[in-house]
Parts: structure tokens; sequence; C-alpha cells
């Protein structure tokens, strides 16, 4: 999957955000289904969740990773099963970001260090303080 470099705005010459850069989660579905191939057939029959990220980004210096999902449409109850499955799944570098304009429930989200609320776009200082 090809990485792109992520910079927006002031960040871009203040060099924070030139440090990472950006890959987009599915580019190539046949990459993918026979990457996942040897996975799947090994935990069949075994109760398992498979998460699919719409990014991951890498840190050029150090290799550090992390992965970010937009949630569009969501409820309290999907981000609390969401967040349930994420500590399950022992995936601490997971970042969601939910869309405050798309809640379809009135209840508030449970506070968590790896959430980051956004309206109309995602505020890239908000990502670098949750991932540095």
């Amino acid at each position: 999957m090809p990485y792109l470099v992520c910079s927006e705005g002031h960040h871009v010459a203040s060099g924070m955000l030139n440090r990472w850069t950006l890959q987009p989660g599915i580019t190539d579905v046949k990459s993918q289904v026979q990457a996942m191939a040897p996975f799947v057939t090994s935990t069949l029959g075994k109760k398992v969740t498979m998460i699919f990220p719409d990014f991951a980004l890498r840190h050029r210096g150090d290799g550090r990773r992390w992965l970010l999902e937009i949630v569009g449409f969501w409820t309290r109850e999907y981000v609390e099963r969401k967040l349930a499955r994420l500590r399950a799944a022992e995936l601490p570098n997971l970042v969601l970001c939910l869309d405050e304009s798309r809640n379809c429930a009135d209840a508030a989200v449970p506070p968590s260090s790896r959430l980051i609320r956004f309206h109309r776009w995602i505020d890239a200082a908000a990502v670098l303080r949750v991932i540095e």
C-alpha cells in the first residue's frame, strides 16, 4: 500500500506533521484478501473480530504505527461496543474519530483517550496529541 505524506496548514511549517506518513486502509482489495487468507483459514470456527481502519500513520523516524478509524453514523452503544472490542483485541494504537454531526443518539459518549470528536474535518493537531 502506498504511504502518503500527511500535512496540513501551519503544521507543515512547524514540522509537526512532517514526521508522520498517512497510509489509506484499503487501496488494493485483492492484496488485502490474499494477505488475510491465512488468518481466516486458521481461525475458522472461532469467534474473532476483524478491524479494518481507514488509515495507518507511521512515524518516519522510529517506525511507530497508529491506526485511525473514522466513524460515521454512531450511537453511544455502538461506541461502547467498539471500545470494548478494541480493549479485548489489545490494540492500544488505534484512534477513533467521531463526527459529532452524525450522532444518532443524544446520550454522551464514554470518555476515552483514544477518541477524537470532530465536526466537518479532523484536526491534525488533535490526532498528534493522541499519538505522540
